[in-house]
């Protein structure tokens, strides 16, 4: 029994150890492989569990397999380097630390997407340079990666180019990587200062599976559901109360994604809690005075799956008597100009793109003042 013990001790050491190392590498293979030691000692101390234990064993290494098998010729190609304390968490899910971070992507083959630096302010948003003017005029920009500007350095964003061509005027950067329109009610309906004259809302038809919790960065962000009458209701988090960490474990399973995919709810389904939210915060504005100005980029026709397309949704938003400007800065999106995206390995916009899209965006805005 004492050897059985002893075994069984060494077993669960080298299983703990290989268990922290999967999950540093994000491999769910590698930590079920970790967890068979352990249940391999349970199974030599525990005789009469010993049955079910090698039946539990036999699924841990079939699925771990699986995890090996669908990771077969998944090389990446491009990889993100951030400062090991970048990302950080609060009550709208991931989130940057306040702080000058570097942000540098790199190809296999060595080529720099893009080097460049995030000054995040303490409220985890990012900064934006003379953005606190002494000007009355204010506006709010809402939205994702795209409003924040990844791959660009501070004075390149959306909300910058907009103040350099209309001068002395207060901005705010509410935008952060992975958001959706869940997160950019919740900011709204959060104690945050988002006072101003002006809402202008970034968005693409593709937010509408972050609303729906789907991607695994939206774990831990704000859920709503969609009612009956059409409204939307806060209901938790994005993976339950327990999104972290079994949720986010589950996040690096491949296998547990096609499950999700399989078991997602159709996307017309997504786009009507997308519009739902859009309506809400339309709603939120007008209650407090503010403009919203909503600039659409348009999806690849290709994404749609369902009754929706560009069109229709453009014409759902215009139904809500805000101004909808178009700002894809092509007829299509699967048309935009090179010079408008970082790379064919990150198709975030680019300085030149985001300079176009603030002539738009100054112009709405000044036909509201």
């Amino acid at each position: 029994m004492k050897r059985n013990l002893r075994w069984s001790l060494v077993f669960s050491a080298l299983a703990a150890g290989g268990l922290v190392f999967a999950y540093e590498q994000r491999s769910f293979g590698g930590m079920l492989l970790g967890l068979s030691p352990i249940l391999i000692a349970a199974s030599v101390l525990f005789k009469r569990l010993r049955s079910v234990l090698t039946v539990t064993i036999s699924l841990v290494v079939a699925v771990a397999l699986a995890e090996f098998v669908l990771g077969l010729g998944q090389q990446e190609l491009v990889q993100l380097q951030l400062d090991a304390d970048y990302w950080s968490r609060n009550d709208l899910g991931t989130v940057p630390s306040p702080g000058r971070h570097k942000a540098r992507k790199v190809t296999a083959a060595g080529e720099v997407v893009y080097d460049v630096v995030y000054t995040i302010g303490d409220d985890s948003f990012r900064v934006t340079p003379g953005g606190n003017s002494s000007r009355p005029l204010r506006v709010n920009f809402l939205g994702c990666s795209v409003t924040f500007g990844d791959g660009l350095n501070d004075d390149q964003t959306l909300p910058a180019y907009v103040k350099q061509k209309m001068g002395d005027l207060q901005v705010k950067n509410f935008g952060i990587h992975g958001f959706g329109m869940h997160q950019v009610l919740a900011i709204l309906e959060s104690k945050r200062d988002t006072s101003g004259q002006v809402n202008f809302l970034l968005t693409a038809p593709w937010h509408a599976e972050r609303s729906a919790c789907i991607p695994s960065f939206a774990l831990g962000s704000p859920k709503f559901r969609l009612q009956t009458d059409g409204s939307v209701e806060r209901d938790g988090v994005c993976g339950g109360i327990a999104y972290y960490p079994l949720a986010r474990v589950l996040s690096f399973s491949r296998v547990y994604s096609l499950i999700k995919v399989a078991l997602q709810p159709p996307q017309d389904v997504q786009i009507d809690l997308y519009l739902a939210l859009i309506q809400r915060i339309g709603e939120l504005s007008k209650i407090r005075h503010q403009q919203l100005i909503i600039g659409f980029v348009k999806a690849e026709e290709n994404w749609f799956a369902g009754r929706y397309n560009n069109e229709l949704i453009v014409q759902r938003l215009k139904g809500m008597n805000v101004e909808v400007i178009d700002v894809t800065l092509a007829d299509k999106a699967e048309a935009t100009a090179a010079k408008y995206i970082l790379s064919r390995f990150d198709t975030h916009p680019t300085a030149a793109a985001n300079e176009a899209r603030a002539t738009l965006v100054a112009d709405a805005i000044r036909r509201g003042s």
